[in-house]
């Protein structure tokens, strides 16, 4: 007897692209790995932060987004009083090791969360990126409500942000679009970077605070706010499903 072959052209096959993301996968976590071990980054972390979303923001994105193993603590105020003579600066956030070494200061933070992750890749584009977003939010910062602050907002603050501080956020934002390259949804090729996922975490306070028209305002950064959004790690932030779980955030809209 004999068995009829199935040519090899028919024989059903996984389609490329279906290989390709599944080497791509594979690819991007081994090299997260190699680039957290050689940045001395290969320890399990915790980070400490108030019972808020808000300058852990971007840390907590990044370890998301390179599906890292780590720990959360979210401090009351009576929790953040006993704790905080066991921090570097009496200030949180901070980062913690195994052996109890600690980390200060939301930069170092979030640049230790994207070592981890691999996210440090097309670096000075990113670094860039990171410098105008410290920029960008010393025209932000104290002059929209708060979680804090909302119930002392006056319209006089209303008024200064709309006629005075808006304007020049604006000027701000805008200088992002040129910068962008490929799709127009992104500023490296990767789309992910520490640069890259922190601009996206403050456009979103923004977006979800005081300036609810800003994509609209601004809309040549639509596509890349809107690609993001659909990351792993930015999308587990939006939806509560970090281990920080379910938190108010710290950028309210306006009153």
């Amino acid at each position: 007897q004999v068995t009829a072959l199935q040519p090899s052209c028919l024989r059903p096959i996984s389609p490329p692209s279906l290989h390709r993301t599944r080497t791509n996968q594979r690819d991007a976590a081994t090299k997260a790995t190699n680039m957290a071990v050689q940045l001395g980054q290969s320890e399990k972390i915790t980070l400490h932060y108030f019972m808020i979303k808000g300058a852990i923001g971007t840390a907590t994105i990044c370890l998301e987004q390179g599906g890292i193993e780590y720990e959360a603590k979210a401090y009351t105020m009576e929790d953040w009083a006993a704790f905080k003579p066991k921090t570097l600066t009496g200030q949180l956030p901070c980062l913690e090791y195994e052996d109890g070494t600690m980390i200060a200061e939301s930069g170092a933070v979030s640049r230790v969360a994207a070592a981890k992750a691999g996210l440090l890749r097309d670096f000075a584009k990113s670094e860039m990126l990171l410098g105008m977003t410290v920029d960008l939010w010393k025209l932000v910062a104290g002059n929209v409500p708060t979680i804090i602050t909302v119930g002392n907002w006056t319209a006089e603050k209303d008024k200064a942000w709309t006629d005075e501080h808006r304007p020049k956020v604006k000027t701000s934002v805008e200088r992002y679009v040129k910068l962008l390259v490929g799709d127009s949804a992104r500023f490296t090729n990767r789309g992910d970077t520490l640069g890259e996922l922190d601009l996206w975490y403050r456009l979103s306070q923004l977006v979800n605070g005081a300036w609810p028209d800003l994509l609209t305002e601004v809309p040549g950064l639509k596509a890349f706010y809107e690609r993001v959004a659909e990351l792993q790690g930015p999308k587990k932030f939006y939806t509560d499903q970090t281990k920080f779980g379910a938190l108010p955030a710290y950028f309210v809209p306006m009153p």
